[in-house]
């Protein structure tokens, strides 16, 4: 997601944020929820696909790109459902209607055999916003929004958890932050949080009708195999475990979910939140957005 700490007003374009989660439906049949954020609020701004193309991997590690493997168990092409948009925030540094932020909503549903590896799906697309304050070549660095469903997740019929609320996408500067990230698990697992680097996926080639859909263009058909690189954080002033700075840094209890802190620098930033779900000490999945 994309975060931007405003003292007057400020403007963002193109992806803001997404995120994949998974219902587990009985008889190895899933329900797939894809949802991408972006900026609303310009007139050269990036539509949302009218079509998401996604790939499903079954493989693991570094097996993932091993020439067996590297081809997608599935590729799916899922029409976009609805377009709504997101609430903004009612804050001081912020003079409507500078910040518009809509959410593309794809649902679709695949049947997925047993496995000794994982499954992994995945949706990717370029580019993000040149402004972005906090990594390396922001505009020409897209998003891999990915989940991945492990063999015991496979056995035990496994839901991933659903973050409660979205985030705000402008807070002030010199402000104390409190947000509550949590998530829901429909199956009562234990969920760790963190804050984690974003992955980066597909590229700024717009203009090559033969690279525009390859691991390098902006549209990626399908989306490439893990493992995925994540963004490269402008250190040592931002990491991914410190995207924003700030006095006290912006920081996400583990247990709890809350983001606290008080951002002190005017920009606007790449934050990757993450949740870990563990049923007796086993992974089971990661959710991040």
């Amino acid at each position: 997601m994309s975060i931007l700490l405003a003292a007057t007003t400020a403007r963002a374009r193109h992806i803001i944020g997404g995120v994949i989660t998974y219902e587990c439906l009985g008889n190895q049949r899933y329900e797939f929820t894809l949802k991408v954020y972006r900026d609303c609020y310009c007139d050269d701004c990036a539509d949302f696909d009218p079509t998401a193309f996604i790939a499903i991997y079954n493989c693991s590690g570094n097996g993932c790109q091993n020439q067996s493997q590297s081809l997608p168990f599935m590729r799916v092409n899922t029409d976009l459902l609805s377009v709504s948009e997101v609430e903004a925030p009612d804050y001081p540094c912020l003079i409507p209607p500078d910040i518009c932020v809509e959410e593309g909503l794809y649902r679709f549903q695949a049947t997925l055999p047993l496995s000794g590896q994982s499954y992994h799906v995945s949706y990717q697309r370029c580019c993000r916003n040149i402004t972005i304050t906090n990594i390396f070549d922001p505009e020409n660095t897209g998003a891999t929004y990915s989940i991945e469903i492990t063999p015991r997740a496979q056995e035990l019929c496994n839901s991933s958890p659903v973050f409660n609320e979205f985030p705000p996408t402008v807070i002030c500067a010199g402000s104390p932050l409190e947000f509550d990230h949590s998530a829901t698990d429909p199956d009562g697992d234990q969920l760790v949080y963190s804050l984690c680097s974003p992955l980066a996926g597909g590229g700024p080639i717009t203009d090559d009708p033969n690279l525009y859909n390859t691991c390098i263009g902006a549209r990626p058909i399908p989306a490439c195999p893990p493992p995925y690189d994540p963004v490269t954080f402008l250190a040592p002033n931002y990491t991914a475990l410190a995207p924003m700075g700030g006095n006290p840094p912006v920081d996400i209890d583990a247990n709890t979910g809350l983001i606290t802190g008080t951002p002190t620098i005017q920009g606007q930033f790449v934050v990757g939140v993450c949740v870990e779900e563990y049923r007796n000490g086993e992974l089971l999945s990661r959710v991040f957005r």
